[in-house]
């Protein structure tokens, strides 16, 4: 289930310009299970792994190797403060999103001097149609960030 890029990426969902990809290059913010593992579907588990840490490889990967021929280029990572901490009932998530965040860190030394920089964003909850697809009701995850849970921002 390797995912393949987009033929022209765009760099912000808001602009009109559209980037080549020796320009800017944005990886997908991800998928992901909720519940404790001991509960979870094997292949649900497996699958979030593949496009939260497969998929950012491959994407990145492809970018970089065009940005750098080129000279110049900028990759934006989306990860998650769950990246930061551990997270009990969303464990493989966030594990996927500590590896956004390493791998984004590592890269950034990599291209250090290449005329590429590399970043990553770490959002918080935001409403989107990730709750409904990892089966979740938004109103019961909402009551541990009744603050904080705020439209997408695309």
């Amino acid at each position: 289930m390797s995912p393949t890029p987009p033929p022209v990426p765009t760099c912000s969902p808001r602009s009109n310009a559209v980037a080549s990809p020796s320009t800017c290059w944005s990886t997908p913010r991800g998928v992901g299970t909720i519940g404790p593992v001991a509960d979870a579907s094997v292949d649900d588990e497996i699958a979030q792994v593949r496009v939260n840490v497969e998929a950012v490889i491959d994407l990145t990967t492809r970018a970089v190797q065009q940005m750098v021929r080129r000279g110049r280029g900028a990759i934006l990572n989306v990860g998650s403060t769950t990246g930061f901490q551990p997270f009990p009932g969303q464990a493989g998530y966030a594990a996927t999103k500590a590896f956004v965040r390493s791998y984004t860190d590592g890269l950034r030394g990599e291209l250090a001097g290449t005329g590429v920089t590399v970043a990553a964003v770490h959002p918080g909850p935001v409403r989107t149609e990730f709750l409904q697809v990892a089966g979740m009701d938004e109103r019961a995850f909402a009551k541990g960030f009744p603050e904080v849970l705020v439209d997408a921002v695309a």
